[in-house]
C-alpha cells in the first residue's frame, strides 16, 4: 500500500512537472474510465478559471500541489468527482466548495519546493464505485522499490 501512495504522489509530482514545462500529455499515456481512477478529483477555481487535479485522501480531504491553490480563496475553489470527461460527465458526478486550505508549512512558491496543500471540503464524498480514496500506505505493506517498476498516473 505504501508502494501505491508512493507512485501516486511521485506520479502528481511528475504530471505537474511536465504541466510546467510545456509538455501537452504524457508520454505514452491513453485514457481511463473513472472507475479505474476514482480517487481523482477536478479541482476549478472560479476566480481565474484555472483548474487542477488532486486525489481523494478521506471523505473531507483532497491532496493538491500547493500552486494550484496558491493565491486562492477557498471559497472561490470547487472540486468535482466521479466523473471520466469534463464535457460529459454523467450522472456520477458529485461538486463540493472548498472550507479550507491547508499549505505545507515549508512551501515556496518561486521555487516550487514543498508543493503540497490539503483541501478540506465543505461536506463528505459519497462513496461508490466513481469515489474512492487513494490505497495508503501502512508499516505492514512497506517494501523495497524496485527500478523499473510501472506507475499510474491520473490527471
Amino acid at each position: 500500500m505504501r508502494r501505491i501512495i508512493l507512485t501516486l504522489v511521485l506520479g502528481f509530482i511528475f504530471v505537474f512537472s511536465l504541466k510546467a514545462q510545456n509538455i501537452p500529455s504524457v508520454t505514452n499515456g491513453f485514457p481511463t474510465e473513472i472507475q479505474k481512477v476514482p480517487y481523482q478529483v477536478s479541482i476549478r477555481a472560479k476566480s481565474d478559471g484555472s483548474h487542477c487535479g488532486g486525489s481523494i485522501l478521506n471523505n473531507k480531504y483532497v491532496l493538491t500541489a500547493a500552486h494550484c491553490v496558491n493565491g486562492k480563496k477557498a471559497s472561490d475553489i470547487t472540486l468535482k468527482v466521479g466523473f471520466t470527461t469534463q464535457n460529459n460527465p454523467g450522472d456520477n458526478l458529485q461538486s463540493y466548495k472548498a472550507k479550507r486550505i491547508v499549505f505545507h508549512p515549508s512551501y515556496n512558491a518561486f521555487k516550487k519546493d514543498f508543493d503540497v496543500a490539503i483541501i478540506e471540503i465543505d461536506g463528505t464524498f459519497t462513496f461508490n464505485n466513481f469515489v474512492q480514496p487513494v490505497e495508503l500506505i501502512s508499516n505492514q505493506t512497506l517494501s523495497a522499490e524496485t527500478i523499473g517498476n510501472k506507475v499510474r498516473v491520473s490527471g
